[in-house]
């Protein structure tokens, strides 16, 4: 006697939720990425009209973690570090140390 087993495959979506808030890019109380990304799109429907080419979109925490959302590769990484050491050796200043975002909230 044989036995057929079958196996399932289930899948979730665990996200944050959001709480309602107050959108400065979209100038509205918002309380879902939906709600932001079609403000979004209105906005760049209106931008676009008056001749301004805009095509707005919405970029989650997780997209911001990714660095391919920016193109950024190993190669540019690396490419940056060096230049940075080569302006250090040369004995000009850090110009990210002079960053200071917490003077600026």
């Amino acid at each position: 006697m044989t036995s057929s087993k079958r196996s399932k495959l289930y899948s979730f979506n665990i996200g944050k939720s959001m709480k309602p808030h107050y959108n400065l890019a979209v100038g509205k109380y918002v309380s879902s990425p939906r709600e932001i990304k079609d403000e979004l799109a209105r906005a760049s429907d209106r931008a676009s009209a008056l001749g301004f080419p805009t095509q707005l979109e919405y970029l989650s925490p997780t997209d911001l973690a990714e660095r391919s959302t920016f193109g950024v590769t190993d190669e540019g990484i690396e490419e940056t570090e060096r230049r940075r050491h080569n302006r250090r050796a040369a004995g000009f200043p850090d110009l990210d140390a002079n960053l200071d975002l917490d003077s600026h909230q």
